[in-house]
This record gives C-alpha cells, sequence and structure tokens, in this order.
C-alpha cells in the first residue's frame, strides 16, 4: 500500500514538474494559466491530465490538435514515481525522506532544464541550497555543519578547477558555472564524503555517455553536453545507495 501512495504520488508530482520544466526557461508563471497545449495553447482537461495514464489513453496526441505529445512527458512522470517510491521505500516516512524528495524534485526540473535547453536556472540552484541550509540547521542530514563546508569547498571547486583545466587544454568553456553553483549545493547537502562518490559517479557515467555518443556518431569530440544532469543523476545515487557502493568499493581494494 505503501510503495502504491508513493507512486501515484510521485507521478503526480511529476505533472506538476513538467509545467516547471516548460515554463520556468520562457518566465512563465507557474501556477496560472491552467495546463494547456504548448502546440495549439488549448487547455488540457482533468482527464487528460492523469499522469502517465492519459498519455497512454490518448495515444500519445493532444485531443484538440491530434500533435504529438511530447513522450519527455509521460518519462518525468514516472521518473518522478519511481524515485518517489525508492526514496520512501529506503527511508519510511520521515523528515529526512521529505528532505530528500524535495531535494529530487529540484534535480529533475533541473536536469531536463538543462537537457533542453544547456542552462541551470539560478533560481531552482537557490531552492536547494535554501533547502539544503534548513535541513543543517534543524539537524535533519547526517552530517555536521563542518563536513557540510568540506563536500560544497571539494564538489565546487573540484568542478570549478576541472573547468579550468578543461579550458587550459581544450580551448573552450568545458564546464558552466551554473554546473560548478548547484556541485557547490550538492556538496553543503552530501558532506565530503558522499560528494567524492557523487562526483567520481557524474564523471564516470558522463565519460560513458560521452564514449557511446562518439561511438554511434552522435556526439563530436568538442561538443559542449549539458552535466547538470549526471550530477543530479550521482547525487541521488549517493543519497540512495551511496554508503553501499562506497563501501563495496574498499572491499575491494583493502
Amino acid at each position: 500500500m505503501t510503495i502504491a501512495l508513493s507512486l501515484v504520488f510521485g507521478s503526480v508530482i511529476g505533472s506538476f514538474l513538467n509545467v516547471c520544466i516548460y515554463r520556468i526557461p520562457q518566465n512563465i508563471a507557474i501556477a496560472r494559466p491552467r495546463s494547456y497545449c504548448p502546440k495549439c495553447s488549448n487547455p488540457i482537461c482533468a482527464l487528460d491530465n492523469i499522469p502517465i495514464i492519459s498519455f497512454v489513453m490518448l495515444k500519445g496526441r493532444c485531443r484538440n490538435c491530434d500533435k504529438k505529445i511530447r513522450l519527455q512527458d509521460p518519462a518525468v512522470e514516472l521518473l518522478t514515481a519511481l524515485l518517489t517510491m525508492a526514496v520512501v521505500w529506503k527511508f519510511d516516512f520521515t523528515i529526512l525522506t521529505i528532505f530528500y524528495l524535495s531535494l529530487i524534485y529540484i534535480l529533475i526540473t533541473i536536469s531536463f532544464i538543462d537537457l533542453e535547453h544547456m542552462i541551470i536556472p539560478d533560481g531552482l540552484v537557490l531552492a536547494a541550497a535554501l533547502l539544503g541550509l534548513m535541513a543543517l540547521i534543524f539537524n535533519i542530514l547526517p552530517i555536521g555543519w563542518m563536513e557540510s563546508a568540506y563536500g560544497a569547498l571539494l564538489y565546487g571547486g573540484g568542478l570549478a578547477l576541472a573547468g579550468y583545466a578543461g579550458k587550459l587544454i581544450y580551448k573552450m568553456e568545458t564546464m558552466g558555472w551554473g554546473d560548478v553553483k548547484l556541485a557547490l549545493v550538492m556538496g553543503l547537502c552530501l558532506g565530503w564524503i558522499m560528494s567524492i562518490v557523487s562526483l567520481v559517479l557524474s564523471v564516470l557515467i558522463a565519460t560513458f555517455y560521452i564514449v557511446l555518443g562518439m561511438a554511434a556518431g552522435r556526439l563530436t569530440r568538442k561538443q559542449m553536453i549539458p552535466f547538470g544532469p549526471f550530477l543530479a543523476l550521482g547525487t541521488v545515487i549517493s543519497f540512495l545507495w551511496g554508503t553501499e557502493i562506497l563501501g563495496l568499493y574498499l572491499q575491494l581494494v583493502l
């Protein structure tokens, strides 16, 4: 029952995140107007706004204009539902669960905006930073202030140095400041140990993606790619399974 409720709740939140992903880059108010088709601008009725199910019922097309609905919409809803379920399964219903879910929802929004527009909105990074600071103030996080500060310095500083090194080597910008600011905030929330785990995971996953993309001819050597989604993915994996991953690594090398 708990799993089912978390899936339903997560899919509903995912539907709202789709609104944020579409509207924030265009500076459109999130609350109003009500949901509408971006192709024909007709309002979407309640029956057609049921997460995931409506997409299947409508066969992926708008009821009014018959234009294709973005596959991203049900993908965001499904991803949000699954991550909500994973967090609830891992941490049960606690105040820490609320923190992790809130941060993950911000990271999902950042990731899909970065994928489409190659930007990380400062407002969303600020929201994540305030969330992390509040969690530290009220002792919600399993880390203290010093560990948090070291994490921010390590993650944000490490990414800034990597970007600077990349600029010297490739004679072009290889890391946006939005990525650095996001990494700093993630370090704040993770602490220095999990920041290392998250950074390594982010780089490994990004490298794997680039190698596959170049092998398939979809990416070039100097093509810019959004790094925000990889930072978000590394952070979420570290929240959920970072301790287990670190323990397994130490068993292998020691």
